[in-house]
């Protein structure tokens, strides 16, 4: 009879302290999930134009994302849609935006393009954006 007490309270020990780890996993990815990505949401600016051929057709499933000016951290960035129109979110700030055909597997069909018309990334202009903003760039790619 006391061996089956001790068992009882050791498991029912261990159990308190796995619930307790259970319930902090829980929490912590929580607050990790409740950070937003990329959404179109109050206090962020947006970037949004269309690529197209020189034909002026517009080319889907290009890749089109802005990078921090002084950092180069990634800020945001999406695909083109079956018209060559994009649209991301970005917080207030100043960025590299690149079209990048080779980022979307189509790098032998088309060249990449940072704003500035330049494939150079040191030669790229600086896009500033502030908050409430639509900045519109339109790409036109040529072959590469």
């Amino acid at each position: 009879m006391k061996a089956t007490v001790h068992v009882s309270a050791n498991i029912r020990h261990r159990l308190v302290h796995l619930s307790r780890i259970f319930l902090s996993i829980i929490i912590a990815a929580g607050f990790m999930g409740a950070q937003p990505s990329n959404v179109h949401a109050e206090g962020n600016a947006t970037i949004s134009g269309v690529i197209t051929d020189s034909g002026g057709a517009g080319i889907a499933g290009i890749w089109v994302y802005a990078n921090d000016f002084a950092t180069d951290a990634g800020a945001g960035g999406a695909s083109t849609d079956n018209s060559g129109a994009y649209s991301f979110a970005v917080p207030a700030g100043s960025y590299r935006v690149r079209a990048c055909p080779s980022c979307s597997g189509q790098g032998s069909t088309y060249a990449n393009q940072y704003v500035g018309g330049t494939p150079i990334r040191d030669n790229a202009a600086d896009v500033i954006v502030q908050t409430g903003e639509t900045y519109t760039q339109n790409f036109t790619l040529e072959p590469g």
